[in-house]
């Protein structure tokens, strides 16, 4: 879960890149980035559906559906600025 939100994070950076060229390389870096975290997350959200019944992670599953929204929200931000 802690690579997921470097991940996301590396995505969602500001950017400093001025020309255009530079500007779309950036971009697609931070999507880049981005889909990965989005990966982390759902494999994060396969293995607690994997844990037995017993097994206690409180928030867990809520804390990862909230975590691949906002990742989906900012996937669909990146494309729109690309």
């Amino acid at each position: 879960m802690e690579e997921a939100r470097l991940l996301e994070e590396r995505g969602s950076a500001e950017q400093t890149a001025v020309e255009k060229e530079e500007r779309e390389r950036s971009l697609t870096e931070q999507l880049d980035y981005l889909r990965r975290a989005q990966d982390h997350y759902r494999r994060v959200k396969e293995i607690i559906n994997w844990m037995p019944p017993t097994f206690d992670l409180p928030g867990g599953r809520a804390q990862v559906d909230v975590a691949l929204g906002r990742v989906c929200e900012k996937i669909k931000t990146r494309q729109d600025e690309i």
